[in-house]
């Protein structure tokens, strides 16, 4: 994928947001802001339509384990952070930020991050996708944007940890 996008017309090395330096405070509360904020938005389209958490957070709360929670903090924070911002963010917003105005880059990119995950989420995870495509639109740092995105699957799988219940 890296090497396809070095090949990509006008797309530089710092482009992909490698080089850019990582604000650890702006990314940790940038993650917390947006965790908050989907958490809000995903209560209020419950009252609406009815409770239907993703998979993800079912299978989280069902593996109530410190191995478990150990693994989902690693992958789902860690791993999932860094490869779906360079994908959704660096690769997907930045190629479609060449071409179009900001705000239908990020309406675009996050319909489709949205659109990745399932559908019983898409509201709060679209709101998530605008939210962290105006952090990189700021700052052009893979590194800020995977750690704003691991800080809010971090709060929800320690949650889920916390207060299993959470996930029911």
């Amino acid at each position: 994928m890296i090497l396809l996008l070095r090949a990509w017309p006008k797309l530089h090395p710092g482009d992909l947001g490698f080089t850019a330096t990582i604000r650890a405070r702006l990314g940790i509360a940038a993650g917390v802001a947006l965790w908050g904020l989907s958490i809000v938005i995903a209560n209020a389209q419950a009252t609406v339509i009815g409770s239907h958490p993703q998979s993800l957070i079912v299978a989280a709360a069902a593996h109530r384990s410190l191995p478990g929670l150990v693994i989902d903090l690693i992958f789902g924070a860690g791993v999932v952070g860094v490869v779906e911002e360079l994908f959704f963010r660096v690769v997907l917003f930045g190629l479609l930020r060449q071409r179009m105005r900001f705000a239908y880059a990020a309406v675009l990119s996050s319909a489709l991050f949205a659109l990745a995950h399932e559908i019983s989420a898409w509201l709060p995870v679209f709101v998530l996708g605008l939210g962290l495509a105006l952090l990189y639109e700021k700052r052009r740092s893979l590194w800020t944007n995977a750690l704003a995105h691991g800080t809010l699957n971090a709060i929800s799988f320690l949650l889920l940890f916390l207060l299993p219940d959470l996930g029911s």
